[in-house]
């Protein structure tokens, strides 16, 4: 994970720990997308979040038919924390709604986050953001991620060290 060109691809194994029979899934992004956002050997056991916009379906993209766990944490009213228009500060705003959409207070989100990193297209357009939760997250906590619905899914696991 994270290591080779920057060019080539990898895929890293994200397990699905849920009782409900959610699939894991592998993660499949180039190694330099793997290096910006923090998805390297470091990672290994950190729980990752990720979401975005569902713009076609397809392998990777049809989350429902493949059996992963969907959730959602900015339904689509909130196309303005994904794409703000006006002068706020991206960061906070985005921190804040993650805490609103959970039931979290913002110092238990930025407690237990580990990282975070837009998507960004090339136009300059933030179409996604990863989030990566500290290993020692509680259950109680984690929790609070999962049952969203909407047009921005997500999914949570942690990362497997044995399927790099």
């Amino acid at each position: 994970m994270g290591e080779g060109r920057p060019w080539n691809v990898q895929m890293t194994k994200v397990e699905y720990n849920s009782a409900n029979g959610y699939k894991d899934f592998y993660l499949k992004m180039s190694v330099q997308d793997s290096v910006e956002h923090g998805i390297d050997k470091t990672a290994v056991g950190r729980v990752l979040l990720m979401y975005g916009p569902i713009v076609e379906s397809g392998i990777g993209l049809a989350i429902t038919d493949l059996g992963w766990g969907e959730f959602a944490l900015l339904p689509a009213k909130y196309d303005g924390v994904l794409y703000p228009d006006e002068t706020i500060e991206y960061e906070s705003t985005l921190e804040q709604m993650l805490a609103d959409m959970t039931g979290l207070t913002l110092e238990e989100l930025e407690q237990w986050m580990e990282s975070e990193s837009q998507e960004i297209t090339d136009d300059g357009l933030v179409v996604g953001h990863v989030v990566n939760f500290r290993s020692e997250t509680p259950a109680a906590v984690m929790n609070r991620v999962v049952g969203r619905t909407g047009e921005y899914t997500a999914n949570v696991g942690v990362i497997d060290l044995d399927d790099e």
